[in-house]
């Protein structure tokens, strides 16, 4: 499974008190990438909490609830993949799932806050 992301939005939100729904669905794929804060969140059936460092992606047409518990700031991100197929979306779900419950760490936090600096300044 290798493929190219889309990126076709892109936000930065510094110190959000509360999201603005407590859900969404969306056709695209959509990524939280947290730099401060923290929010729970279910993802399907899959229930976590995402801190500073952590990257929560939901898949397109998936309900996505979540939670403030502390003040966010965090980059949004809106994309797809470059394969787009059923099969495509359904074996990345999978690995999302089954691998990270839909939330990923890196060992790098300072390389991801550097990057993500990047995409703001």
């Amino acid at each position: 499974m290798n493929y190219s992301l889309y990126l076709f939005q892109q936000f930065y939100w510094k110190d959000k008190v509360r999201f603005d729904l407590p859900s969404s669905r969306y056709p695209s794929w959509v990524m939280f990438a947290v730099e401060n804060g923290d929010f729970r969140y279910q993802i399907e059936d899959i229930s976590g909490k995402a801190t500073a460092g952590d990257v929560v992606i939901c898949p397109p047409n998936t309900d996505f609830y979540r939670v403030m518990d502390k003040p966010l700031s965090f980059h949004y991100f809106k994309f797809y993949l470059s394969d787009e197929s059923t099969e495509a979306i359904e074996q990345t779900r999978a690995t999302l799932r089954n691998l990270f419950s839909f939330k990923y760490t890196p060992f790098e936090k300072t390389r991801l806050f550097n990057d993500l600096w990047h995409l703001y300044h």
